[in-house]
């Protein structure tokens, strides 16, 4: 069997699995799967009650994620990432952060001064550590909030400020 034979099978007992936990939690929803990267599945959900399958800052949305990943791990048999999404959440929460990033990076080289952002995901961390790596003159490092397991990014220039010890 190939490779692409074996992430169809991961991409239909993806949707599946979603399409079950979805019905089991009280919502009537429609689950499409697609392999839109090597060794990624995306399922996007059409259902009425999407904000509150986004939750707040998409915590439930990601909380869907992360139980679908560890159900399917072994069934996958290999290192799939699986992306839930629902109402085009992902694309417009990307696009939003980047835009934090963007006049946070404007700050900095206005005033000289780090700038701290908003309590981030670990993938919304990492565009914003890639996006402000192209930017000559800044560093940037994420710092813990004090909330477990909850972190910001500090953007900073050169030099000026240190991660936290």
């Amino acid at each position: 069997m190939s490779d692409q034979d074996t992430l169809s099978q991961v991409q239909d007992e993806a949707r599946q699995t979603l399409g079950e936990l979805l019905r089991l939690t009280g919502f009537d929803a429609k689950v499409e799967a697609s392999a839109p990267a090597e060794q990624e599945v995306l399922l996007r959900i059409e259902c009425s009650d999407a904000a509150q399958l986004i939750g707040r800052k998409g915590q439930v949305l990601d909380a869907l994620q992360f139980i679908l990943g560890r159900m399917l791990l072994r069934k996958a048999g290999r290192d799939v990432h699986f992306v839930v999404d629902v109402g085009d959440y992902r694309e417009r929460r990307k696009e939003q952060v980047l835009r934090e990033a963007m006049a946070a990076i404007e700050e900095v080289r206005k005033t000289g001064r780090p700038v701290k952002l908003p309590v981030m995901s670990a993938h919304e961390r990492r565009l914003v550590h890639h996006l402000a790596a192209e930017t000559p003159g800044l560093e940037t490092f994420s710092e813990p909030t004090g909330e477990e397991g909850r972190k910001r990014v500090v953007i900073s220039p050169v030099g000026e400020s240190a991660p936290p010890a």
